[in-house]
């Protein structure tokens, strides 16, 4: 996969994770997990504005994707300031912010669509401290002393008249990505299968020297990233060496198996780190 192609993944997926926390907040507004089903969809949203607008902006230190507040900084520098509160983002910023539809026929009025998307970033920056306020046990009482309100939810919503999100999150999109993630990896699983199939039982337990491997990757003092051993979804041991994990739960490994060599890459963690993520968001509302 090139550089184009996994900036292309990496936004789609981001496109897929707004679309599906939106449907899900758009459920029940007030449900249990909410606020963090809003701040999913917010990050991920701003997120693949930046990076389309702005390339390589949406990352921090590290490559990790800022966080939504620190995305609001990045549009309020850089894009075009209109009423109080609210930047403006250009689709294309060859062209002004108001420019003449094409859809009307000889003899209509012409008429001047937006060329931007509105961010409301006075209200995002102010759902941030509610749901900051509710996710982080910053409010003990059953009943916090604020909570997401209609215009919070309208700001999350015009994000996707962004053509890059709007394009990303029609239903043959969504299709189209979760088909490939899904049969690249399947296709990984088999290749690997097919590996330990050749490998035979008796060399693939031997492989599977847990000690060995916990020795060998035991972190040094100081290390920041520590690699992990999971077990493996193909051979079953605990043999999956994780140097990283998915930059969202921080929970699904991205490395490989050192006994049937299957590979889990990091758009397959993120696309399972985001399926775990929204199952347990609708879980803690039901």
């Amino acid at each position: 996969m090139d550089q184009k192609e996994r900036f292309d993944a990496t936004q789609q997926r981001r496109a897929k994770q707004f679309a599906l926390c939106s449907y899900a907040l758009g459920r029940d507004p007030s449900a249990r997990g909410a606020e963090a089903l809003f701040d999913q969809a917010l990050t991920n949203g701003l997120a693949l504005i930046v990076a389309h607008m702005w390339p390589g902006k949406e990352s921090g230190r590290r490559g990790r994707m800022l966080s939504a507040r620190d995305l609001l900084v990045v549009i309020k520098a850089e894009g075009i300031s209109a009423e109080s509160g609210v930047t403006r983002v250009l689709h294309d910023p060859a062209k002004p912010e108001f420019v003449k539809s094409p859809w009307f026929e000889p003899g209509d009025e012409e008429r001047l669509v937006a060329n931007f998307t509105e961010v409301r970033t006075s209200v995002l920056e102010r759902a941030l401290d509610i749901t900051q306020e509710i996710r982080h046990a910053r409010e003990v009482s059953d009943n916090p002393t604020e909570a997401l309100a209609e215009e919070h939810l309208e700001a999350l919503d015009v994000l996707s008249d962004h053509p890059e999100i709007s394009h990303a999150i029609s239903v043959e999109g969504l299709a189209a990505y979760e088909t490939k993630v899904s049969s690249d990896d399947d296709a990984e699983q088999a290749r690997a299968a097919r590996y330990l199939e050749a490998l035979g039982e008796d060399e693939a337990q031997r492989r599977a020297d847990v000690d060995e491997l916990r020795d060998r990757f035991a972190p040094a003092p100081g290390d920041v990233d520590i690699t992990t051993l999971e077990d493996c979804p193909v051979c079953g041991y605990e043999t999956f060496v994780a140097p990283s994990r998915d930059g969202y739960l921080d929970e699904v490994g991205i490395g490989h198996c050192f006994v049937c060599s299957y590979e889990r890459t990091d758009i397959v963690a993120e696309d399972l780190a985001n399926t775990l993520y929204i199952r347990r968001a609708i879980e803690r509302s039901d």
